[in-house]
């Protein structure tokens, strides 16, 4: 007898297209997603529209208003205060259970992905790095072994994109220069256990928060 294999969910399938779409710049930040012009692009029905836009509600991609629709939504600088702060946290504790539990052989992948990084940190697109930066980090909450640390990752996982996205727009020279040293140097320090990888993994997420805030006060200003 021949199994089948589930088919996704439409309205996981239409969030997924979406999310990328907004990943790639296609849906700016305050653009309205339109729910009817969507269905009509996409050919589904409004349905699944609806089911993706809830659940990249609950990433924190976009925001629904009621009779008003939803929309990309706009990084403020609160936003991004509470992204930096929440953020460090969940690194410290990724990095301190990695550095205990991981095996050395476990953080191949953490050096295929800076290798990775070095190769084309020169060549490809920001968002290309932004994809890689986040692979790295989605693979050090894997190696943490703690499955409500990775769910809470998870649940801000795209907000954090987002904002690697915009800290990368606002100084791109300074991300490509510092993405694979940053990165290489966590992987050493979790290597060798050093308790040096907790002060890395902070100051890692730092850097972005204030290269980020720098621009936005003086776009502001």
């Amino acid at each position: 007898m021949r199994s089948s294999v589930p088919r996704r969910p439409l309205g996981d399938e239409v969030a997924d297209r979406l999310r990328d779409a907004i990943f790639a710049g296609e849906f700016p930040p305050g653009t309205q997603l339109v729910e009817a012009e969507l269905a009509a692009e996409l050919d589904v029905s409004r349905g699944p529209i609806r089911e993706a836009f809830a659940r990249l509600e609950r990433e924190g991609l976009v925001r629904t208003v009621l009779h008003k629709g939803a929309k990309v939504v706009t990084l403020t600088a609160a936003d991004a205060e509470e992204i930096y702060t929440l953020r460090v946290a969940l690194e410290q504790l990724a990095v301190t259970r990695a550095g205990e539990r991981a095996a050395g052989v476990d953080f191949d992948g953490l050096r295929q992905l800076v290798n990775q990084m070095a190769k084309r940190v020169a060549a490809a697109s920001t968002a290309e790095l932004v994809a890689l930066d986040m692979d790295f980090h989605d693979l050090v909450y894997r190696l943490a072994d703690h499955q409500r640390l990775y769910d809470a990752w998870a649940a801000v996982r795209s907000q954090v994109r987002l904002f690697l996205l915009a800290r990368s727009a606002a100084n791109e020279k300074d991300y490509r220069s510092r993405l694979v040293d940053d990165h290489h140097q966590i992987v050493v320090a979790l290597t060798a256990r050093s308790p040096r990888r907790i002060e890395l993994a902070e100051q890692h997420v730092r850097t972005a928060y204030e290269s980020l805030m720098s621009t936005m006060e003086r776009d502001h200003g």
